[in-house]
């Protein structure tokens, strides 16, 4: 059906997004500053610190999802494929509490792979560029935010009801 081919596109875009996050984060990681300077101004020292480990959450965050749920995932069709339905289910209930972490680590990675973006454009500027494009970016991203918040409400509100 439309539906079932449908779910399984969606499926796969978001384990793939999930592994394309942790890509862009390990980008930013490699050019991202990994030492303060003494003689740096002290907003520079903190941007370059709070960069560094914005990145390295997303970075371990975005592995431990993507990990998580390619390993759900194999072992889910391998379940069904074998037409073992009841250990299927098994399989889905004993692993509830990692599909939850993996969940929160995925808003986790989106959140701190925005964050450590904004910080890389404020590194990356100097001048009144600098404060008017980090400004922009930040608005940009708390806008995101609110935006993803409200699926998520409206998620628990209809599909987790």
């Amino acid at each position: 059906s439309a539906s079932s081919c449908l779910r399984g596109k969606l499926k796969k875009c978001g384990e793939h997004f999930s592994a394309l996050l942790m890509n862009l984060s390990l980008s930013l990681y490699s050019s991202a500053p990994k030492s303060v300077q003494a003689d740096a101004p002290l907003i520079e020292n903190i941007a370059k610190s709070l960069c560094l480990l914005a990145v390295t959450l997303s970075v371990i965050s975005g592995s431990y999802t993507t990990i998580v749920f390619a390993l759900l995932g194999l072992y889910s069709k391998t379940a069904l494929g074998l037409g073992k339905d009841a250990a299927f289910l098994d399989f889905f209930a004993a692993t509830a509490s990692a599909r939850d972490i993996a969940f929160k680590c995925f808003l986790c990675t989106l959140v701190s792979f925005n964050a450590s973006f904004v910080l890389s454009i404020f590194l990356n500027t100097k001048g009144k560029q600098r404060w008017w494009t980090s400004a922009f970016a930040a608005f940009l991203v708390a806008g995101s935010i609110a935006s993803w918040n409200n699926i998520l409400v409206i998620a628990k509100r209809t599909v987790f009801a």
